[in-house]
């Protein structure tokens, strides 16, 4: 176990140590519902940066900044993976952290509204005369907005291993950040689609009307944060808030569980995420109508909306291990009806919710497995890095975006799909050819993903049993140190 060292120039004072130490006890009691519904804020106030980028940012950069596709993915493949190394740095700050208001919600604070002027300033990149010095300028912005976003959503999802240790309650958080996330992206949806119907044709116009959405999503993502911030408090606590790098390393290289759930993240995310990157390409060239993209958003969201509530009772009875992979089949067989049938609207909308259904369920429980991990790190070597097992697994999923996005953009640039929004480029992207391109991104990918996924979540080591086992252990180490040491 890592000794207590002296206090140093950085280091939290005795004051800010007793009024973030929580009674050890607080950390098994049951979450009432405004606890869970203000950590659930936090992913919505997430969202309003993140969907906003997952959704619309590969179009404004195609269509209003007129770049090849080819040159987006470029972009997103690398600042992707510079986020996904900047999580690793804001894990350990994150680590590195201790206040009076705990470990993780100072970050919230004073980390939210930098956060969301970047996302405006994103949604406000001007062409700038040539191509090569537009795609520098939005891929440097894109990655300060990156650096951003994780000092804000890595100490965001570090917070739920630290508010409790009840399983069923782990799972209600997990929904409630589904349940967030979802409500905002449909918010999102709602909004922007319509404008880029409105404006089609009219790059100049398309950007002054997100610019201004982006300013009022501004606002909406402020108060969210702030009723996390206020909402919720950590309860698992322990006096170790500095691990060298060292430590911080041997916690997560030993840690299989972690290894096995970011591989199967990596994968499974990057079918998702490769599938938004082009979904809104998808409504106005294969389905003909891009406010249609609301319809399959709302399926997408009620799909999201519908299994979240029966994740903690899925973890009851099947566990986790299991629920996961009922949503990878969930996500298949989505895909395989997208594929073979998503020309036709109806199905197309049967195909994402189903496709939905398993995100949103695994979704849920990568954050609870996430969860586990943690206190499996604790267990095997006596050292809690929430900070930095939550970033390495926020890493995977940054790379499942890089991945997914990548293949997704160089997919349809392969098949001749067009930037800009002129007759040439709308009738080009219009073709059979591109829509193939479009209709195998949509469907292929999460086929190809989903069973790759489920493969590898077959050998996650940690079932219920081994769970209990080790959070029973835990508590037995704790209340013997605070024994110790007169606590």
């Amino acid at each position: 176990m890592t000794q207590p060292q002296p206090a140093g120039p950085g280091d939290p004072s005795p004051e800010a140590l007793r009024a973030a130490r929580p009674d050890p006890r607080a950390a098994m009691e049951r979450l009432p519902f405004r606890k869970v519904f203000a950590y659930g804020a936090g992913d919505a106030g997430c969202n309003t940066a993140f969907a906003f980028a997952g959704n619309f940012l590969p179009l404004y950069f195609i269509t209003v900044l007129g770049l090849p596709a080819g040159v987006v993915a470029t972009i997103s493949l690398v600042v992707l993976i510079w986020d996904a190394f900047a999580d690793v740095i804001a894990g350990r700050i994150v680590d590195s952290t201790m206040t009076r208001w705990g470990k993780f919600r100072p970050f919230i604070l004073f980390g939210s509204l930098p956060l969301m002027i970047m996302t405006v300033l994103l949604f406000t990149i001007p062409h700038m005369g040539s191509q090569g010095l537009t795609a520098v300028v939005a891929a440097v912005i894109y990655a300060v907005w990156g650096f951003v976003y994780s000092m804000v959503n890595i100490p965001y999802g570090s917070l739920a291993p630290a508010i409790t240790q009840v399983a069923e309650d782990r799972g209600k958080l997990g929904a409630a950040r589904t349940y967030g996330g979802q409500i905002i992206t449909l918010l999102l949806v709602l909004v922007i689609s319509p404008q880029i119907n409105q404006h089609q044709g009219d790059a100049d116009a398309l950007q002054h009307s997100i610019t201004i959405s982006a300013l009022g999503f501004l606002v909406l993502g402020m108060v969210l944060f702030m009723i996390t911030f206020f909402g919720v408090r950590e309860r698992v606590f322990r006096e170790t808030p500095k691990l060298s790098v060292r430590q911080s390393l041997r916690v997560i290289r030993t840690n299989r569980p972690l290894a096995f759930l970011c591989a199967s993240s990596v994968i499974f995310l990057g079918g998702m995420y490769g599938m938004q990157a082009v979904a809104a390409f998808f409504t106005t060239f294969v389905l003909g109508d891009a406010t249609l993209f609301i319809w399959l958003t709302l399926a997408g969201v009620v799909a999201n909306l519908v299994i979240a509530p029966f994740a903690p009772k899925i973890i009851g009875s099947i566990g986790k291990r299991r629920g996961y992979l009922l949503g990878c089949t969930a996500f298949v067989v989505g895909g395989i009806i997208m594929l073979l049938l998503g020309h036709v609207f109806a199905f197309a909308l049967l195909g994402y919710f189903l496709i939905n259904l398993g995100v949103g369920l695994n979704n849920t429980l990568m954050w609870a497995l996430e969860g586990d991990t943690v206190e499996y790190g604790e267990w095997k070597n006596d050292d809690r890095a929430e900070g930095a097992t939550y970033s390495l697994f926020s890493f995977a999923r940054k790379m499942s975006q890089a991945v997914g996005r990548y293949l997704a953009l160089s997919f349809i640039a392969l098949f001749g799909f067009m930037s800009g929004s002129d007759a040439v480029a709308t009738a080009t992207n219009a073709s059979d050819h591109v829509r193939l391109g479009l209709s195998l991104v949509m469907g292929g990918l999460p086929i190809l993903m989903g069973i790759l996924a489920a493969i590898v979540m077959k050998f996650y080591p940690i079932d219920e049993k081994t769970f209990s086992t080790m959070v029973e252990e835990l508590h037995e180490r704790r209340e013997a140190e605070g024994a110790g040491t007169g606590a």
